[in-house]
């Protein structure tokens, strides 16, 4: 489209399992004036523009900025909207003849800056738009150290836990290898407890010592 006021664009909807992520797709003609009030309309938290602007501007890699360039940073400048440079920082368009201007820009909004990724691919034969390569990078759950289970002393049954130490413990305490016995009698003092003592999570469950 050539006429002033208008914008040519496909939207897509990419669902990440509830999560629903819309992506413009818009193409400016050169030297076209473009209305972005239907994407603004549309344009949320979960929104992208990756499309073609033919829209030089010194914040891309022209040496000048150019009307069409004026509307589009005026809508980034007035918008909740940011424009993601690509890894290479290098421009998207490579013409027969050698030169490279940077007509494909890629606009996300805020919340999803520090986790796009923008790379370029280079075409077969090099000449023409490069291959425009968009990740967004799912935030890692924070770390939770697990919570340490205590033994609940209050509710232990000691008469269980004496009669089971005594009867597992009496033959090996008088061995006369030390290193052996307390092992032995390490892991069979915890072994009895797992059973008479109850453990678990629950805040009211503070180790004895305190």
């Amino acid at each position: 489209m050539t006429t002033d006021g208008k914008l040519e664009f496909v939207q897509m909807h990419i669902w990440r399992q509830d999560t629903r992520i819309k992506v413009f797709f818009p193409y400016n003609s050169p030297n076209n004036k473009p209305d972005f009030d239907s994407i603004l309309l549309n344009w949320d938290s979960k929104s992208l523009i990756l499309g073609y602007f033919n829209a030089p501007s010194t914040r891309w890699g022209y040496m000048a900025t150019s009307c069409i360039g004026s509307i589009f940073e005026n809508l980034i400048d007035s918008n909740p909207i940011d424009f993601i440079e690509n890894e290479e920082n290098s421009p998207t368009f490579l013409s027969y003849s050698g030169g490279v201007t940077h007509p494909n820009l890629l606009l996300t909004h805020p919340t999803f800056s520090d986790r796009a990724q923008h790379k370029l691919i280079d075409r077969a034969g090099g000449a023409g738009h490069k291959i425009l390569l968009l990740s967004i990078v799912k935030y890692r759950p924070s770390y939770r150290e697990p919570r340490r289970t205590y033994w609940n002393l209050k509710k232990a049954n000691w008469t269980i836990f004496k009669n089971l130490t005594n009867e597992v413990l009496t033959d090996y305490l008088i061995m006369p290898n030390f290193e052996y016995t307390s092992r032995f009698f390490t892991l069979a003092v915890l072994k009895c407890a797992s059973i008479c003592v109850p453990r678990g999570q629950q805040k009211k469950y503070t180790p004895v010592w305190k």
